[in-house]
């Protein structure tokens, strides 16, 4: 047991006995939050007559509790009040508000925050000593005390962006890669109508056991007339391959419903939708045809319609998913016509884009075959991904044979036939390669 000295005593003076130290008083001013009001009639009574404030004001503010009633509230007033709201089953309680005291710390400081660790008020400059942290100095050691609930929503979305980031990045990368041509090209075209009229079978499909299934028509043109097209065009251009595009043809197959179009109106998600059912049906349509794809580079599918040319019907392609949608025309005084449509569509699983406008007029000069020549007018020949041949300006023709169409330098730039310094060099030398 340890015993306080006490001071000398006079004679016949008695000992005082030691007096037992008052708490300190909480010093500042505090804000009264209330948190609960099941009576808010009764709550701000309580208020309005402590703090003379005016009912229907306190009353509208206790309605909306949790909020702040009032402010710049002594400790103890702010604690009897507190107090005598509990006491009716409400629920209020007193909040410091720093800038009313100076820092301890840093005496001519004002309080900018309190610490978590000791409740003082703490100044910017406590804040800044401790790396951002709202605690105290002194109370820095005592930091590791407080458990600080791990932020998993921010983890959370940080994983999310990170994972989009990635996924964007390589869908990216994926639709903008160009094909190697390190070997030929191996295309699938695969046809199929609506209910396809027993009579146009010979005008589609000419069958042998031998050498599988071919697309004929009435003068003696076939689809692969498309591979020899490529092969001379690819050797236009110097390519080192023999055969540049391998084509297989499947079909014709019968279907009871037309594939939906992937829409490019609406918002993303409805056009995300859309696609996605674009896609599931031609995954339903391999499988109901027993169809094993997965080896070729690009399928191409040709939808046969039945009616006369009336412009361009509006046919699709994704780089991305290496998958085309060529709309033909079933008319045998438009297979050629078809035809370029295939291989535009398959142009485009190249990296290739369009190359005319709004009024399908060719671009100049990405759209035209000799965009160097003069006079300019009229274009002798039709490029593949502008589809007519420039007449004058504002005007162009349709192609009447596969040996109208060509293909030009910045196609062949943007599917890999040619690389940026040879279209550099063609259009600083104002020339192409003779196109005959």
């Amino acid at each position: 047991m340890i015993v306080e000295p006490m001071e000398p005593q006079k004679p016949g003076q008695i000992p005082k006995a030691p007096q037992p130290q008052k708490p300190a008083q909480p010093t500042g001013l505090y804000l009264l939050v209330v948190t609960k009001a099941p009576d808010p009639d009764a709550v701000a009574q309580i208020i309005a007559q402590r703090i003379e404030l005016p009912f229907d004001k306190v009353r509208k503010l206790v309605a909306m509790a949790p909020a702040t009633v009032a402010e710049n509230l002594t400790p103890l007033v702010a604690e009897d009040i507190a107090g005598a709201i509990r006491s009716i089953g409400g629920g209020a309680e007193k909040r410091l508000i720093p800038s009313s005291l100076p820092c301890p710390i840093h005496k001519d400081q004002r309080g900018r925050g309190v610490c978590q660790v000791c409740g003082k008020a703490i100044c910017a400059l406590c804040i800044k000593e401790a790396k951002g942290s709202p605690i105290c100095p002194e109370c820095t050691g005592e930091a590791t005390k407080i458990k600080i609930p791990f932020p998993w929503f921010r983890l959370v979305l940080i994983i999310l962006l990170i994972g989009s980031a990635v996924t964007a990045y390589f869908v990216i990368t994926r639709e903008r890669a160009k094909f190697a041509w390190d070997r030929p090209y191996k295309l699938a075209v695969v046809g199929f109508m609506q209910e396809l009229p027993p009579e146009w079978r010979t005008f589609i499909e000419q069958f042998d056991q031998d050498t599988g299934g071919q697309y004929v028509d009435l003068k003696n043109h076939t689809l692969p007339d498309m591979t020899g097209w490529f092969q001379r065009e690819y050797q236009r251009y110097g390519g080192a391959l023999k055969m540049p595009v391998n084509l297989t043809i499947f079909g014709p197959y019968d279907v009871s419903q037309p594939p939906p179009p992937p829409t490019i109106e609406g918002n993303f998600f409805d056009r995300y939708l859309k696609y996605r059912e674009f896609l599931t049906y031609f995954k339903n349509f391999n499988k109901e045809h027993q169809l094993n794809l997965d080896g070729y580079d690009g399928v191409v599918y040709v939808q046969f319609v039945q009616g006369k040319f009336d412009g361009f019907l509006e046919s699709y392609a994704s780089r991305r998913d290496r998958l085309g949608l060529a709309n033909c025309y079933l008319d045998p005084s438009l297979v050629e016509t078809d035809i370029m449509i295939v291989m535009h569509e398959f142009t485009h699983l190249l990296n290739a884009k369009d190359h005319y406008d709004a009024q399908t007029l060719p671009v100049y000069p990405q759209g035209y075959v000799q965009p160097f020549e003069e006079p300019l007018y009229p274009q002798k020949y039709a490029e593949l991904m502008a589809g007519r041949i420039p007449v004058d300006q504002s005007n162009a023709k349709e192609i009447a044979a596969l040996r109208d169409l060509r293909l030009g330098i910045y196609t062949a730039n943007e599917i890999g036939w040619i690389t940026d310094e040879q279209l550099k060099k063609f259009i600083e030398e104002k020339k192409s390669p003779p196109p005959d």
